[in-house]
C-alpha cells in the first residue's frame, strides 16, 4: 500500500513538473519581467516601470507623434493637430476629434451645439472618424448642429467632468452628453493608468476623487508630471491612494507558474469575470457615491452654463452577453441614474442586432453599433 502510495505522488510530481516546464515554454516575460500565459498576465506581477520609462522616453523625443499628450489638469487628452498615420485618427487644435486636423472649431459659434464626452467609446475607437457616434448624430441633425467630440481613450468618469470644467465650457454648449460606460466607474479610484491596464500604452497619471471628512477633494491634482513617474512607481508615493496598487504587485508563494495560472482561471474567467466588479457598483461603495458626486456635479456645471444635460448609457459587450442570463451588475447603479438623470438608453435597440455585428475585435462599437447609438440620441434630443 505505501508503495502504491509513493507511486502515485512520484507519478504526480512529474505530472506536475512536466505541466509547470510547459507553461514556461508557452508563456513569455514584457520588458517588465512580468510573465504571460497567453492574454494572462500571472501573479505575482512587477511594477511597469521599464514599459513606462520607454514610453516617455519617446514622448520627450518625438510628442508630435503621440495619439495622447500630457494635460497637468486631467491626466492626458488627444494630442493637438494629431493625425494617425492611416488617417482614422484626427484632432484639430484643442484635441477634438474632427475628420481634418485643419478644421479650427471656434469656441464662439452661433450654431446648436451638442459636446459628448467620456472615455474612448465616445471618441471612437477602432472605426474612422465617419464612423464614430458623433460624426453619425451630426448626419442627422441639420447644418445649423455641430456636434463637438471631447472623448478621452482610456479616461474615468473624473477625467470627463475636468475636461468639461477645464476646456468644453467654453465652447459653449447647448447640450453636454456624458457617456456611462461602467467600467469607468472602476477608473474613477486609478491613479497610474499603467497600473491599472498593463497593456494600456498609457504612462501618464490621472487625478482621482476622494472623500475627506465628509468632503470631495481631488488628488494627484495637478497631476505629476512625465518625469516624476517612474520615480512615482519606484517610490510607491501614491500607493495608499490608488485602489488598483493592489496585492497584485506583492510577493506571493506563486513560484510556481503552473499554480498561479490555475489559481488566475479560477478567480478570473468568462464565467465570472464580471462579478470580480460587482463590489464597485453596489450602493455601499466608495465607488458608488464617487460615481454619483461626478453625475452632480456635470449636472451643475450644465445648468450653470443653461445647458441640458444627458447621460447616455453604452453597455459592453460582456454587459450585453452576460445579462441575457440576468440583470447588467451595474443595473442598481444604471436604475439610479435613470431616477435622478435625464438618460437615453439604446440597450434594447442593440439587442435587436447580431452581438458581433455592433462591436470590433477590441470591445469598441462598430460603425454599425455607433449608428444606431446616434440614431437613438437624436430621437431623445427631438423629444
Amino acid at each position: 500500500m505505501k508503495k502504491k502510495i509513493r507511486y502515485a505522488i512520484i507519478v504526480l510530481l512529474i505530472i506536475f513538473i512536466l505541466l509547470e516546464i510547459l507553461v514556461r515554454l508557452i508563456g513569455s516575460y514584457d520588458q517588465n519581467d512580468n510573465f504571460k500565459f497567453r492574454k494572462r498576465y500571472l501573479s505575482p506581477l512587477a511594477l511597469p516601470i521599464q514599459s513606462v520609462s520607454t514610453i516617455l522616453e519617446d514622448y520627450k523625443k518625438t510628442p508630435s507623434k503621440s495619439f495622447i499628450q500630457y494635460d497637468s489638469l486631467i491626466g492626458w487628452i488627444p494630442s493637438y493637430n494629431f493625425v494617425s498615420e492611416d488617417g482614422w485618427y484626427a484632432h484639430e487644435r484643442n484635441g477634438i476629434r474632427v475628420l481634418d486636423s485643419s478644421n479650427v472649431i471656434d469656441s464662439n459659434n452661433t450654431k446648436f451645439r451638442i459636446a459628448l464626452f467620456g472615455d474612448s467609446y465616445i471618441y471612437g475607437d477602432e472605426v474612422p472618424f465617419q464612423g464614430t457616434i458623433g460624426a453619425q448624430l451630426q448626419a442627422l441633425l441639420d447644418t445649423n448642429s455641430e456636434i463637438l467630440n471631447f472623448g478621452i481613450g482610456g479616461g474615468g468618469m473624473d477625467q470627463a467632468l475636468l475636461r468639461l470644467k477645464h476646456q468644453g465650457k467654453y465652447f459653449n454648449p447647448d447640450v453636454i452628453l456624458f457617456g456611462f460606460q461602467p467600467e469607468n466607474v472602476m477608473r474613477n479610484g486609478n491613479i497610474f493608468r499603467s497600473i491599472y491596464n498593463l497593456n494600456a500604452g498609457i504612462p501618464f497619471t490621472k487625478p482621482r476623487f476622494t472623500k475627506v471628512k465628509d468632503e470631495f477633494q481631488l488628488i494627484n491634482y495637478p497631476t505629476m508630471k512625465p518625469h516624476q513617474i517612474v520615480d512615482s512607481l519606484k517610490l510607491g508615493s501614491l500607493k495608499s491612494q490608488d485602489v488598483f496598487f493592489d496585492q497584485r504587485f506583492e510577493q506571493s508563494f506563486y513560484h510556481s507558474k503552473l499554480i498561479s495560472l490555475m489559481h488566475n482561471i479560477m478567480t478570473l474567467n468568462r464565467f465570472n469575470y464580471l462579478n470580480e466588479q460587482k463590489a464597485f457598483y453596489t450602493q455601499e461603495s466608495q465607488s458608488f457615491e464617487t460615481a454619483f458626486h461626478i453625475l452632480s456635479e456635470f449636472q451643475k456645471t450644465a445648468d450653470s452654463l443653461g445647458a441640458k444635460f444627458l447621460i447616455l448609457h453604452l453597455p459592453r459587450k460582456l454587459d450585453l452577453i452576460h445579462s441575457n442570463q440576468g440583470e447588467l451588475i451595474y443595473q442598481d447603479m444604471l436604475s439610479k441614474i435613470k431616477d435622478e438623470y435625464l438618460c437615453v438608453d439604446p440597450e434594447q435597440s442593440l439587442r435587436n442586432n447580431e452581438i458581433d455585428e455592433l462591436f470590433r475585435p477590441k470591445q469598441h462599437y462598430s460603425s454599425f453599433g455607433n449608428g444606431i447609438i446616434a440614431q437613438k440620441i437624436h430621437s431623445s434630443i427631438l423629444k
